[in-house]
């Protein structure tokens, strides 16, 4: 009788215990999955892609103020508060918001901006007013440049003599005609 009880004293306690884990398996958090493309960042907020065909990442002005007075011909390093780990093998291109190239006489001062994949610090914007007589305004958080990050290739460069020719050969601006 003695181990009969201890026998179903154990059943109970196996019952139990699978119950408990069954249970409690379903509250604990799983793990997420990495999404294959993940981009390591820091920063206080998560620079989005406005809909579903965005190429490109909106940044935004983090400002240490309120605005920034850009002069007529004046240049500045915007602040984005974002640095981010580009793996290797890839490249992180700036270009300006069309809608605040349209609207401003603000642009990218070299037209795109390069972030190389072993570049750790804070994406800043070089930002330039190319009017000659206008100012103008960035408020703090206003979206200024779209981050895009692409493949590329990096060759070898071999010196020779000579290249292959090609119908083209070393023609140049407008040598292919007008229309």
């Amino acid at each position: 009788m003695f181990n009969t009880i201890h026998y179903y004293i154990y059943l109970m306690r196996t019952k139990i215990t699978a119950l408990k884990t069954r249970l409690l398996g379903g509250l604990k958090k799983k793990k997420k999955k990495k999404h294959p493309n993940t981009v390591n960042i820091v920063s206080r907020y998560t620079p989005k892609q406005k809909t579903e065909g965005s190429a490109g990442f909106d940044l935004i002005a983090n400002l240490s103020s309120n605005n920034l007075l850009f002069r007529a011909g004046e240049t500045h390093l915007v602040p984005t508060g974002v640095s981010i780990e580009i793996p290797k093998g890839k490249v992180g291109l700036l270009f300006i918001r069309s809608g605040l190239s349209v609207e401003s006489p603000l642009g990218l001062t070299n037209g795109v901006g390069v972030i190389d994949s072993d570049y750790r610090g804070e994406i800043l914007v070089p930002l330039r007013n190319f009017s000659a007589s206008k100012r103008h305004t960035l408020l703090n958080g206003d979206r200024i440049a779209q981050l895009v990050i692409l493949d590329y290739f990096s060759p070898f460069l071999k010196h020779v003599s000579s290249l292959n020719d090609t119908i083209r050969s070393s023609g140049g601006f407008g040598s292919t005609g007008k229309n």
